[in-house]
């Protein structure tokens, strides 16, 4: 759908408004933690419904922490409707410690896997991109797990965003 144009003196209707000029966003007010789980679910918080044939262009950043490198880690990947498309950037420290910064065309399939430095140890997560919802409209969301299975938590902290303005 291609952006309105608006004429001096209209009135815009509420529903211009609230699709053009207001963010959509998902926020974390309190912590989230999963333990001995490697299977991908979606997050209470970064969850975001969006509109049929239309494109939005997001930031999601995260601040997190687990267990010591290698033994716990993150692992995550953007949910998107039936037939979206999803395109971005993320910057990270990977499992191995080094730091990341990576394309990422991905509808939830693959995961991006950030490491974790030890309790205590707070790790940040960025990614921005864009994201094209084809006719289905539906949910954007944050899919996250543990990469390995482990007993100490992986915490996604209060404080983490996902934010949507819609450009298409």
């Amino acid at each position: 759908m291609a952006i309105p144009t608006w004429s001096v003196g209209e009135v815009l209707a509420s529903a211009d408004v609230n699709s053009w000029f207001v963010p959509l966003i998902g926020y974390k007010a309190s912590d989230t933690s999963r333990s001995s789980t490697t299977s991908q679910t979606n997050d209470p918080d970064l969850i975001v419904a969006v509109a049929a044939n239309a494109t939005y262009y997001f930031d999601l950043w995260l601040n997190y922490e687990g267990s010591t490198q290698g033994s716990s880690d993150l692992k995550l990947g953007m949910a998107v409707p039936a037939s979206a498309t999803l395109k971005s950037s993320a910057s990270y420290v990977n499992s191995s410690g080094g730091s990341v910064v990576e394309v990422y065309y991905n509808n939830g399939a693959a995961a991006l896997v950030p490491g974790t430095n030890g309790a205590g140890n707070i790790r940040g997560f960025y990614m921005k991109g864009t994201v094209a919802i084809s006719s289905t409209s539906g949910n954007v969301a944050l899919s996250w797990a543990q990469n390995t299975s482990s007993g100490t938590a992986t915490t996604l902290h209060a404080g983490s965003a996902l934010k949507l303005r819609r450009i298409g």
